[in-house]
């Protein structure tokens, strides 16, 4: 794991340290595999409360001990919204659901600016839930091979393993494209590894054939494709798909070499030293321990964590592993009075764990978010800050919950949303991606107030602007590209009064250069945002469409309802330097200045003043997060929007 670790620390210390995980679950398969197999051949079935007794032992306690640290540790280090959501996290964390809990994010591997604390327990959930279904799956095969012995495990497991392997392979392939987090998080798409191991642990008797010399060349050919996947490796939001073979197939070439012989073997020695030795030992309490710092301590500090505070977290959680092993783990995992009675006592152990630490969790959890929604703070000059940081946070786009905003997963058209009649004084189509949904209030608003025509077609992170963005996989974003190409056609041939256009256009910008065919740099992607956008907005221009752009807001680093918390006493906190907030002087105004007849909405003013720009807008909170508006703040730009519209309407 080590890998992974220093990859977390910085990932561009190890591009591909991520893929750790991926050797450890082709190496579960093996060996879970081999057990199993075993066990059905010396005695024709799987003691089920046996195994399961036995993961117990060995993985529960440490896990749940790390568990309830890191969410008291929330509790005492960070504020009652996001000691709210690491207790949340706790619960999926404790009933081996974190994978599918981060899969339902939406976001890539790498690409959530407030992970969470227990982000790291996806691929622990994933190997439990192996635990829990693989042998179920051994017993019955070991019933069906008792009553066909021709049916042997040696010849059928091959088979079941290549079989669901292939199946699973092909599933996480295609969803590195269109559904990246089910791919990367998500265990159908592991199982693919998992049954590689099996695969060897079936057949593994073929490779002690194979000369020493030819298993130690395997063995240095496995070694180096894994260290070289760690340095040279691809975006973790480009992976798994073909990528993901390259660490699979090293740890398999690893596996088949089997134990060192007497040749010199230099991957067998590496392996084999006393420091490889402690590392295997310690692996997985260092594992457990090391990501929550890494989240918890920038947020207690309020800045990112300095070299040297990374590696004194690397030694400090190091330290922490060694003692989990010594006095909890190894002691546990030994204990004979848990270990008799049939593995009884050590599976109800491990759930009086499990209880113990839900129990923490939601209880945390439900006292946070009460704390959370009892805060009420004043912003200055004024009764009360609105909406205060609970209600913020829980805001959702009104066009996502209708429906109008389609999600990146969605090879959808546009809907035709229509939320006022067209009565004759001028129709509108609001067109963008989240950032339109958080702009539908004011414009709603508006419409209503002059009695205006009013449709919405927005799409999750798809700008307007015609460019290649980063999708779900890290590739191309073809969904974005098709969607986009529909829309300006469905415009031109409907023929509005005026298209209200807005999108993100600040800072963190994925964008992929169509002549390197990798990320572009933030200046070079805004760049090519502007050129983008200058291309859609002269298509419609020249089709004789009347445009209106509303610039983008300011966009921060942090989130707004937790800020604010966090600088309760001094609001004034929660604001970045204009340059950082608005990087290169907004590129969608750019490029709407370049185009003639397209008018400008600029509500940079309304945000920032003096060369910064802030989160607390007068008495408003004016972010759910790091850059969408809160309905509050949306309402209060409604006169301006009205405005823009008729100027743009003459």
């Amino acid at each position: 794991m080590l890998g992974v670790v220093i990859y977390h620390l910085k990932a561009s210390w190890l591009p591909g340290g991520f893929a750790g995980v991926d050797v450890f679950f082709v190496l579960s398969g093996f060996f879970i595999t081999g057990l199993l197999r075993r066990e059905v051949e010396r005695t024709g079935t799987v003691d089920l409360i046996a195994f399961w007794a036995r993961r117990a032992r060995r993985l529960l306690p440490a896990s749940l001990l790390v568990l309830v640290v890191t969410v008291i540790a929330g509790r005492l280090m960070t504020n009652p919204l996001e000691a709210h959501r690491i207790a949340r996290d706790g619960i999926f964390s404790t009933i081996f659901g974190m994978n599918w809990h981060e899969a339902a994010s939406g976001l890539a591997y790498g690409q959530d600016p407030d992970p969470s604390a227990f982000q790291h327990y996806w691929s622990l959930a994933v190997e439990e839930q192996f635990y829990l279904a693989w042998p179920l799956l051994m017993l019955a095969l070991a019933l069906l091979w008792r009553r066909r012995p021709a049916l042997a495990p040696r010849r059928t497991l091959p088979l079941i393993a290549v079989g669901g392997g292939v199946l699973s392979f092909t599933l996480a392939f295609h969803q590195t494209v269109g559904n990246q987090p089910y791919a990367y998080y998500g265990t159908f798409g592991r199982v693919w590894q998992l049954a590689l191991g099996g695969l060897l642990a079936a057949g593994i008797a073929w490779s002690e054939a194979l000369p020493l010399w030819v298993r130690s060349c395997g063995r240095v050919a496995g070694l180096g494709v894994i260290l070289g996947f760690y340095g040279f490796g691809p975006s973790a939001s480009e992976y798994p798909g073909w990528w993901s073979l390259l660490p699979a197939l090293g740890a398999a070439l690893i596996v088949v070499a089997g134990e060192p012989g007497t040749r010199p073997d230099p991957a067998a020695r590496l392996l084999g030293t006393r420091l490889g030795q402690l590392g295997g030992r310690y692996s997985y309490s260092w594992y457990l321990w090391h990501w929550a710092p890494l989240v918890l301590l920038p947020v207690a500090l309020d800045r990112p964590l300095r070299i040297r505070e990374l590696g004194w977290c690397a030694i400090g959680t190091l330290l922490a592993a060694v003692l989990t092993y010594h006095l909890l783990e190894d002691p546990l995992r030994r204990n004979r009075w848990l270990a008799i009675r049939h593995g009884g006592r050590s599976l109800a152990f491990g759930g009086a764990l499990m209880a113990v630490a839900l129990g923490v969790s939601v209880w945390t959890s439900s006292a946070e978010q009460h704390a959370a929604e009892d805060v009420r703070i004043v912003a200055d000059g004024y009764r009360t800050l609105a909406p205060q940081p609970a209600d913020a946070a829980a805001e959702k786009s009104q066009l996502s919950i209708d429906g109008c905003q389609l999600p990146m997963t969605s090879t959808a058209a546009a809907p035709d949303c229509r939320y006022l009649p067209d009565s004759g004084h001028g129709d509108l189509i609001l067109v963008g991606d989240s950032h339109a949904g958080a702009a539908f209030p004011a414009v709603q608003k508006a419409a209503q107030d002059n009695r205006w025509g009013l449709r919405a077609w927005a799409r999750t992170s798809c700008p307007f602007a015609d460019i290649h963005k980063a999708g779900p996989g890290g590739g191309d974003y073809v969904s974005c590209n098709r969607w986009r190409a529909d829309v300006i056609k469905r415009l031109i041939a409907a023929r509005p009064s005026l298209v209200i256009i807005t999108n993100y256009a600040s800072s963190g910008l994925h964008v992929t250069d169509p002549h390197t065919h990798k990320g572009a740099t933030q200046k070079r992607a805004h760049e090519l945002f502007q050129a983008g956008m200058e291309r859609s907005l002269t298509r419609l221009r020249d089709a004789g469409l009347r445009v209106l752009l509303i610039g983008d807001v300011p966009a921060f680093t942090r989130a707004a309802p937790d800020c604010v918390l966090a600088h309760r006493d001094d609001l004034a906190a929660c604001s970045l330097p204009q340059p950082e907030a608005l990087p290169d002087g907004g590129s969608d105004q750019k490029a709407a200045v370049n185009v003639p007849g397209v008018r400008v909405l600029d509500l940079t003013d309304r945000f920032c003043r003096g060369a910064r720009c802030y989160q607390v807008v007068g008495g408003l909170l004016a972010y759910r997060d790091t850059s969408h508006l809160t309905t509050a703040m949306s309402l209060s730009l409604t006169d301006d929007v009205a405005a823009a519209v008729r100027t743009a309407l003459t």
